[in-house]
């Protein structure tokens, strides 16, 4: 699973003031597995299922991002070696739970197949860090480290196929989109007044491929 993310990096008070760094957005694709357990119940009106059901997961969705050298306002490069030490901005996004409330409505294809679609509320639980290091010419750092619980929705469908004895197996596609942008003003460490650095994170959005087994009871 895994979507485009963005990290805003905006100098202040002012990119004019800062000097030493343009105003950017890093881009970056966060990826990675997702796994847990599902609950649900489903009641049957002639070939129409219906039910809520639910998940809990654990999930590794993540990507780091750096970008080195730094840029200064005026499009030049920041001096100092490029060799991992310093001089580069670092962006990183995590999420690593996410727990979904849907309902699900679907139709049976024959007797063993079920084709439906599902929506409801996606939970998700974030961790960002960002930093901006002018070392080792320079002597600042600008670093944040932030965890989020962010909620939204999540839409979607899939096909479920009866093996026998009350199992089922199933594959399932979930689009998502956790709202609330995240905006984090970072001091410089040591400090150094009146300058900072605001680090901007947009709605976490993405998609989900699923595959499973169930149990009916």
């Amino acid at each position: 699973m895994g979507d485009a993310a963005d990290t805003g990096v905006i100098p202040l008070p002012s990119a004019a003031i800062f000097v030493n760094l343009l105003p950017q957005t890093i881009h970056y694709s966060p990826t990675g597995p997702i796994g847990g357990l599902q609950m649900g119940y489903n009641w049957q009106r002639g070939r129409i299922v219906f039910g809520p059901e639910g998940d809990i997961s654990a999930a590794g969705v993540q990507k780091t991002r750096i970008v080195t050298p730094i840029i200064q306002n005026n499009g030049t490069v920041f001096p100092g070696p490029t060799n991992g030490f310093g001089n580069n901005i670092t962006a990183h996004q995590n999420m690593d739970a996410m727990v979904t409330a849907r309902g699900r409505v679907g139709v049976t294809l024959g007797s063993r197949l079920l084709v439906y679609g599902t929506g409801g509320l996606a939970v998700g639980h974030l961790h960002y860090n960002a930093n901006t290091d002018f070392r080792p010419v320079g002597t600042e750092q600008y670093p944040v480290n932030v965890t989020k619980t962010k909620t939204g929705w999540t839409a979607g469908g899939g096909v479920e196929v009866g093996v026998g004895k009350g199992w089922s197996v199933k594959g399932e596609y979930l689009r998502y989109e956790l709202g609330g942008a995240l905006s984090v003003n970072a001091s410089p460490v040591p400090p150094l007044p009146p300058f900072g650095i605001t680090y901007t994170w947009p709605n976490v959005s993405g998609n989900l491929f699923r595959f499973g087994v169930n149990r009916r009871f």
